[in-house]
């Protein structure tokens, strides 16, 4: 193939003010690039996303044979995303576009939400943008003057930093603690494991399941844990 190439290059002569397209045949396309056996493959492969390759983020785009490297855009990526606390009357498709349209692109809402989740959570499918932190929280208002904030998981979620949220890199490699190490300052982590939703079975605290078993004793512990693990004032 490479001496195919080259021969038919030696005949190409190229004037730099000449106007004339070249046209550059398809037996030329390289195949040593990844290729899947069918575009079913392919499809489920890019659906099921997000993948991870050695516990980092791996984002899968496809393209068509015409882009350089340069014109893939790798910075996005699609996550299921579970919206917590929110009331019963509010888990619909409307409200999981409304919050979901806060994280991200919208690409799918769960219609099955009420029977996956068991009601606990709205399940919204949102193309992240990787170069921002994770969204640990939002605070909603309804229209009778009443507030709350609800919280999110992430189904599938490869390592991140514990210290800023983001998925580039890990604790060691912050540059953020690096700073603060440096200038003697306390490094807080203020995301932790309870953002990763590890199976169908997660339930967060307000709703029971392993999360809230923890939680047996007193009302104040239960407050001091709720905003320990999910950054939420309950007072």
């Amino acid at each position: 193939m490479s001496n195919e190439i080259e021969s038919s290059m030696n005949q190409v002569s190229l004037d730099e003010d000449d106007d004339e397209e070249i046209l550059l045949e398809n037996k030329w396309i390289s195949t040593t690039s990844p290729q899947f056996i069918s575009e079913g493959d392919k499809e489920r492969v890019l659906y099921k996303q997000p993948w991870a390759f050695n516990k980092f983020l791996l984002i899968l785009k496809d393209y068509d044979d015409q882009q350089s490297p340069d014109e893939i855009d790798l910075n996005f990526c699609p996550f299921w995303i579970r919206i917590h606390n929110l009331p019963t009357p509010f888990m619909n498709e409307c409200i999981g576009n409304l919050i979901g349209s806060s994280l991200g692109k919208v690409l799918e809402i769960d219609p099955d939400y009420h029977t996956s989740s068991g009601g606990h959570y709205l399940r919204v499918r949102i193309l992240l943008d990787t170069r921002t932190p994770l969204k640990r929280f939002k605070h909603i208002s309804f229209e009778n003057g009443g507030k709350r904030q609800v919280f999110f998981s992430y189904e599938r979620l490869p390592d991140y930093c514990y210290i800023c949220g983001m998925l580039s890199h890990q604790e060691s490699d912050c540059l953020k603690a690096i700073k603060s190490k440096k200038d003697g300052i306390k490094v807080n982590r203020d995301y932790d494991l309870w953002l990763r939703a590890e199976s169908a079975s997660f339930n967060p605290l307000f709703f029971g399941g392993a999360a809230s078993s923890r939680l047996a004793g007193d009302s104040q512990t239960r407050r001091s844990m709720v905003t320990t693990y999910f950054g939420i004032s309950t007072d």
